[in-house]
């Protein structure tokens, strides 16, 4: 089949509520693109109840993408703006809190557009579960970086920067959830470095004739 998708996830749970890290990627060929990612359900389904996620709260998404919750008894994203569509190879990351577990065998969907006018060609599959790993140091220096590094903290971390916003910290640590682990590693330790290089200059600062 010329349209195609895989899925995977992190679920880590903090208390009674559990965050889910989610990456879809788009495996058709050209020129097959998803405009709509369906999460804990399969498109075309009978809808059954209870609600797939209980209290979901959406996090993050691609830029234009909206979420519409109540569709198809599961998490269902989309967008409407052709310049935002996951092009073949490439791969969308979403991110929500739910009061929910995640189950064996969760279900996920995507729909594809096709130049130059037809949408459709959903597909089902099962997304893969990835272990939660130990997070690198340079997580918890994230959202008070943002403060003092601003633009240049992406740079290091070579990911484009979220739009402002009070959820700007949780968008930065979903996109570094979403990483490879080799791009992971390498940005870890080029902000464990930068670390490094700011401790110093601190210490110099307070040393004795320096405060």
């Amino acid at each position: 089949m010329p349209q195609s998708a895989t899925c995977k996830y992190f679920a880590a749970r903090t208390g009674n509520v559990y965050t889910y890290d989610v990456t879809v990627s788009n495996t058709s060929d050209d020129p097959f693109e998803i405009y709509a990612f369906v999460f804990g359900g399969a498109l075309g389904a009978p809808i059954v109840n209870p609600y797939m996620f209980q209290d979901a709260v959406v996090i993050s998404m691609p830029p234009d993408w909206v979420a519409q919750p109540a569709i198809y008894d599961s998490l269902m994203f989309a967008t409407y703006s052709p310049a935002t569509y996951i092009a073949a190879g490439q791969s969308g990351a979403f991110s929500f809190q739910s009061a929910t577990a995640p189950i064996d065998d969760m279900q996920f969907g995507c729909c594809y557009y096709l130049a130059p006018n037809a949408w459709g060609f959903c597909t089902t599959g099962i997304a893969d579960r990835q272990q939660v790993v130990h997070k690198s140091a340079y997580f918890a220096h994230v959202n008070p970086l943002l403060l003092i590094l601003g633009n240049e903290l992406f740079t290091l971390l070579n990911l484009p920067r979220p739009a402002d916003g009070p959820e700007i910290g949780a968008q930065a640590a979903a996109r570094i959830r979403s990483m490879p682990p080799e791009q992971r590693d390498i940005a870890g330790r080029r902000l464990d470095a930068y670390i490094r290089a700011l401790t110093g200059v601190r210490n110099a600062m307070t040393q004795d004739g320096g405060r």
